[in-house]
């Protein structure tokens, strides 16, 4: 395959057509040609040997390199005049990181050709007139020189359209030339070949890029102002919702209300029964421990005390399961199975709405305090932000009322007295 820089001359001037070496007959050699060169218009002699490759030489003796580009050129103005429609390139523009297509790869229809026409000091390769009085087209054929800066800036200053055709990634044969392949890459081909050099109104699709870009904004920016205030609305009536369920005339009330509803409460009804617990008046007195932060329940500590000791202390000592008590286990799961025991809008509220203490510290606390009975020990370090206990021995008993107070801990076989440092059996607890 032959390329734009080979030495060889293929292409002659004749009649106002250019002509391929390949299209000329035996009877033409030499001078009989008639061709002239296409670039300098020195007479050629057609080369139609044996032996060489068919080409042209110029009489004088002299070499050209213009020839090929030249002849491109002209068969490629002799291709416009031929047809009568074009195929433009994608014409896109971009801003910053948009971009928007303003012309989508397609046919135009012309009228006709104009070669020779001039604007100012600017010639194109060949002006196509449109129908409809639209702007006609200007379309540049590059070979090996293309358009730079100032031709563009000229194109922009007259404000027509213009395509520019790259003929360098054609990958043309120059020995054995195919007129069709050219012809396709002039009129049928797009984006792979053409891209646009001048397309008018350009900056004023990048000026509306502009303004849509800046109404965005400032409906992003009204957005963001209401949902600031909404945010802002919605955290003031959660801080006066919770001041108001932590004033002291509420907490007061709270309080009476708890204890009042205590013994009618239906899920310590089934405590009780779970538990042995014959009598309200003889809660154990590890099911009764003050707590910081009560009031993060809506019912009396008694009630959320005795669920979380029958599911992770009783059960667990009476069936022999796995003994590990993870304290955010215990919340995750008093949630999901008693989250109605809880006053929720404190529970749940954010940390700049509330900053007291949480439902992890209320268990951690009750357990530390199950610790100090004997019921459980601390067996590691923190797991998930929360303390883990294990269960121990000894096993749940009903404490009859006179032993009723911290000074007697549950231990194995019955309950230790602190002051004196003896066992009092169950057997002891039944005589009396």
């Amino acid at each position: 395959m032959s390329t734009v820089g080979d030495a060889k001359v293929p292409w002659g001037f004749r009649d106002a057509k250019v002509v391929h070496v390949s299209e000329l007959q035996p009877s033409e050699r030499g001078l009989a040609c008639g061709c002239v060169c296409p670039h300098c218009k020195d007479r050629l002699q057609a080369r139609l040997g044996n032996v060489r490759v068919h080409h042209f030489s110029h009489n004088s003796g002299g070499s050209c390199d213009g020839n090929r580009e030249s002849a491109l050129h002209a068969l490629a103005k002799e291709v416009l005049v031929e047809n009568s429609r074009f195929m433009l390139p994608t014409a896109e523009v971009f801003w910053e990181l948009e971009s928007r297509v303003i012309v989508e790869e397609q046919y135009v229809p012309y009228l006709s050709v104009e070669v020779e026409k001039s604007y100012d000091d600017f010639r194109p390769d060949a002006v196509l007139l449109r129908p409809g009085g639209r702007d006609p087209l200007l379309v540049e054929v590059a070979v090996t020189h293309f358009a730079d800066e100032y031709k563009i800036e000229r194109l922009k200053n007259l404000g027509l359209p213009c395509v520019e055709v790259d003929l360098s990634k054609a990958g043309l044969d120059f020995q054995e030339f195919d007129r069709e392949e050219l012809r396709r890459i002039l009129i049928d081909e797009g984006d792979a070949y053409k891209f646009w050099l001048c397309i008018p109104g350009e900056d004023d699709y990048i000026e509306q890029m502009k303004e849509e870009a800046r109404r965005r904004a400032e409906e992003e920016a009204e957005k963001a102002r209401k949902r600031a205030e909404e945010l802002d609305a919605t955290l003031r009536s959660r801080r006066d919702k919770v001041d108001r369920l932590l004033s002291p005339e509420y907490q007061r009330k709270a309080r009476l209300k708890r204890k009042e509803t205590f013994a009618q409460h239906g899920e310590w009804r089934s405590l009780r029964r779970k538990l042995g617990i014959t009598d309200d008046s003889n809660v154990p007195y590890y099911l009764n421990h003050p707590c910081d932060a009560e009031y993060l329940f809506t019912c009396n500590r008694v009630v959320w005390q005795a669920f979380v000791f029958l599911s992770w202390v009783y059960r667990k000592q009476l069936e022999g399961r796995n003994p590990d008590i993870p304290v955010w286990y215990v919340v995750d799961n008093f949630i999901k199975q008693h989250g109605d025991l809880l006053e929720r809008d404190l529970v749940y509220a954010r940390k700049d709405v509330y900053r007291g203490p949480r439902l992890p510290d209320v268990f951690s606390e009750y357990f530390t305090f199950l610790e100090k009975c004997g019921f459980v020990r601390q067996s590691r370090g923190n797991e998930r932000g929360g303390k883990v206990f294990m269960c121990t021995r000894p096993e749940f008993v009903v404490i009859p009322p006179k032993y009723n107070s911290p000074r007697y801990l549950p231990r194995a076989g019955g309950l230790l007295d602190t002051e004196t440092g003896e066992i009092i059996t169950q057997a002891d607890m039944d005589e009396e």
